[in-house]
């Protein structure tokens, strides 16, 4: 049974990119979009983080253990 529903991209978030942001926003260099990148892409690796599909290395970088 076809669905009529579009599919949009799903949003990936990149651990070296959030740590990028990380380092900008703690230097005072961000951007307020910047900033709101960072924390879609914090929240994302949470919920991945709770679903078990992140990985361990990723969830210390980030301090989610």
């Amino acid at each position: 049974m076809p669905t009529n529903r579009k599919r949009y991209p799903r949003f990936k978030p990149r651990v070296r990119r959030a740590a990028a942001f990380q380092q900008r926003i703690a230097a005072g260099d961000a951007t307020p979009a910047e900033a709101d990148e960072y924390q879609r892409t914090i929240n994302e690796l949470r919920r991945k983080f709770r679903n078990g599909s992140l990985s361990p290395e990723s969830a210390r970088r980030f301090g989610s253990e």
